[in-house]
């Protein structure tokens, strides 16, 4: 079936394609985004609503245009994490891809940080106790 959706990063600004059929590629497209430097980007996808939502750094960004009026019927393709896959073997990611993770729920935003477990908008060792301590808790449940 060949069908892919793709987070990528286009014209500098962040973007979510869906490929319903074919190579009829519908797209969100989100904020620009700073280029060489490390940033937190994210996109959540609400398939029912068809809505996209876009996050740097957490904070959550205008989305500049949608198109996204359909979804792909099977769900059979490989995962490809930095590259096109299929034909377009040459699309490579030229930079740093770090801790992706893919959930099959709507992440809802905390905190300024995930790493900042007291909310004071620092990361110091004191989240790290915190941290350590709500892990403690959750494996003895």
């Amino acid at each position: 079936m060949d069908k892919e959706y793709a987070f990528s990063i286009e014209n500098q600004a962040l973007a979510l394609e869906i490929e319903w059929n074919a190579n009829d590629g519908r797209e969100a497209t989100g904020p620009a985004v700073v280029t060489n430097a490390w940033q937190h980007v994210m996109v959540v996808f609400d398939s029912q609503a068809k809505d996209a939502r876009f996050y740097v750094n957490e904070q959550l960004q205008e989305v500049i245009s949608d198109s996204i009026t359909a979804l792909p019927r099977y769900f059979n393709d490989d995962l490809y994490i930095g590259r096109w896959g299929g034909i377009y073997n040459d699309g490579y990611f030229s930079g740093i891809i770090d801790d992706v993770r893919i959930y099959n729920y709507a992440w809802q935003p905390k905190k300024a940080s995930l790493a900042d477990m007291d909310g004071d908008n620092r990361v110091t060792l004191a989240d790290f106790a915190l941290f350590v301590a709500e892990w403690m808790r959750d494996t003895q449940n």
